[in-house]
């Protein structure tokens, strides 16, 4: 299995508008062939969370974006791959 170094994805989450998290870089790094998928996890869940605060202010756009980009990791990636369950981050 390809594993890169969370430290080597640094140089790399400076060329990206929003860096990327500790935990994203983290999750790339254990599964490198999966980053496509976890960035537009990130992307839709920013998306979605910008939107929603755009039809209520009342919606708290960064937790909204966080429980969102949790919960599509779980569903979408964690239960894909269980070997990953002991290492993820919620909340």
């Amino acid at each position: 299995m390809l594993t890169l170094d969370p430290v080597d994805l640094q140089p790399i989450s400076a060329l990206f508008e929003e860096h990327l998290t500790t935990a994203e870089m983290e999750r790339i790094a254990n599964d490198p062939l999966r980053t496509p998928r976890l960035l537009r996890i990130k992307d839709d869940a920013k998306s979605t969370a910008s939107k929603a605060h755009q039809r209520d202010d009342q919606v708290p756009q960064d937790a909204y974006r966080h429980v969102l980009w949790s919960c599509l990791l779980i569903v979408i990636l964690i239960l894909q791959h269980p070997h990953w369950w002991d290492t993820a981050y919620c909340c």
